[in-house]
């Protein structure tokens, strides 16, 4: 839930910083939250990884689901950086005034590629093919947010620099 709470700082200071007129701090914000959000969830995932069983253990003492959900906990554990920059990108669009390319780049990547990808991984794979098949989805969609803030047009009313 990092990613939450730093994907909210970053809509405040990106939103306050565009009202006030001032861009550069506004791209500067948008950077240095979203380096913090995939750090701070990279460490998550890691701690995640290594304390996969430990976690599960604590909600069932069901061998079967622990050894199911320590599994899934490490596919979804190598995803977590790749979901901060979901979150906070999506965040900052929010903060910028930018509200439907990424809705529609949410609205995608969980219908066309999450959705569809798990229908088919779980045909072979089962649970774990769905989780997969979440990750990959993370993954392309923070990787779309990236793109958006390196070079789409997210920062309504920065004036255009020729």
């Amino acid at each position: 839930m990092p990613g939450y709470g730093i994907g909210d700082a970053a809509t405040t200071l990106v939103g306050q910083s565009m009202g006030a007129g001032q861009y550069r701090l506004c791209r500067t914000f948008a950077k240095l939250t979203m380096i913090m959000g995939m750090a701070v969830m990279a460490l998550m995932g890691v701690v995640m990884y290594v304390f996969a069983p430990e976690m599960i253990a604590l909600m069932t003492p069901v061998e079967e689901i622990t050894t199911l959900g320590t599994q899934v906990l490490r596919i979804e554990a190598f995803a977590e950086p790749m979901f901060a920059a979901a979150i906070v990108g999506n965040c900052i669009c929010v903060g910028a005034g930018d509200t439907l390319k990424p809705s529609l780049i949410n609205l995608f990547s969980m219908w066309g590629v999450r959705l569809t990808l798990a229908a088919v991984l779980v045909q072979w794979y089962g649970l774990q093919g769905v989780w997969v098949a979440m990750a990959v989805e993370l993954t392309i969609r923070g990787l779309l947010f990236l793109a958006r803030l390196k070079w789409g047009a997210w920062l309504k009313g920065e004036p255009q620099t020729t």
